[in-house]
């Protein structure tokens, strides 16, 4: 199952902006898993030779990882476990926020398996993206 989450959304003028695609397969147990050209969209965007590798890309990365996990740990006990394959980040460094990303994968994870948890991640009027554990 493959899913797009697009972040899109401002809250008291701030920008709020990620997408993150995912592709879920049946697993032994849960594991997350990072494609090797989740930027590819930048040599699209801006080149050949536009760079997508160093510490920000590494940081986009974690995130994304960081969110997928947080929504495998909010599937129902009885959830079957699954493999989340991350195909691709966007960003915009203009737009995207603290929190952005890893929202977006959360979501897109969620919305691939057709399961929204109780409790979501929210941002508040502050523009603070906030996730209940």
């Amino acid at each position: 199952m493959k899913a797009t989450f697009r972040l899109a959304r401002y809250v008291r003028g701030r920008p709020h902006w990620a997408e993150v695609t995912v592709e879920v397969a049946p697993a032994g147990q849960p594991d997350v898993v990072m494609g090797e050209e989740v930027f590819a969209w930048l040599h699209v965007s801006y080149g050949p030779n536009a760079t997508t590798r160093g510490p920000a890309y590494d940081e986009l990365k974690a995130k994304a990882a960081d969110g997928a996990r947080y929504a495998l740990r909010r599937l129902p006990p009885e959830a079957q476990p699954v493999r989340v394959l991350i195909t691709e980040i966007r960003d915009s460094p203009v737009d995207t926020n603290e929190g952005d990303v890893k929202f977006a994968a959360a979501h897109s994870v969620w919305q691939a398996l057709g399961h929204e948890p109780e409790h979501r991640p929210w941002i508040t009027d502050d523009s603070i993206v906030v996730f209940p554990e």
